[in-house]
């Protein structure tokens, strides 16, 4: 099925697993919304992480959720084990697309380009 504009899914699988991460990423409550594009204290984040099954996602928030996932598995794959992942999150870089910034603050925009920017970057490094 394909998601147009005028549709919306409900995913509390893609939710949940997004928790997961963020937690094994240790991001706080406003990393985890802003990386959706989501305001602090939104109440729909709020119900997002008490009942993920709630969810229901428009077309960004989909895609960024599936991103997010696909830049997980590459820091995965990159740097198994996950300690030098945390490392890698948190150090600022001075490449583009970080331009100085850690991968984290760098995300917080919470802005499609910037998770594709991110995968890109990652990509190259896996496979040069």
């Amino acid at each position: 099925m394909a998601i147009t504009s005028e549709k919306n899914v409900r995913s509390g699988a893609l939710v949940k697993t997004y928790f997961k991460i963020a937690e094994l990423w240790n991001l706080s409550a406003e990393e985890e919304t802003a990386f959706l594009g989501m305001p602090p204290n939104s109440g729909t984040y709020t119900s997002w992480k008490n009942i993920p099954s709630s969810a229901i996602l428009d077309k960004d928030k989909l895609l960024k959720l599936t991103m997010i996932m696909a830049i997980y598995k590459d820091v995965q794959e990159m740097y198994p084990g996950g300690t030098d992942a945390q490392t890698w999150l948190r150090k600022p870089i001075s490449e583009a697309p970080f331009n100085g910034v850690s991968p984290v603050e760098f995300l917080m925009a919470g802005k499609i380009p910037n998770l594709i920017l991110v995968r890109q970057y990652l990509t190259e490094k896996k496979d040069p």
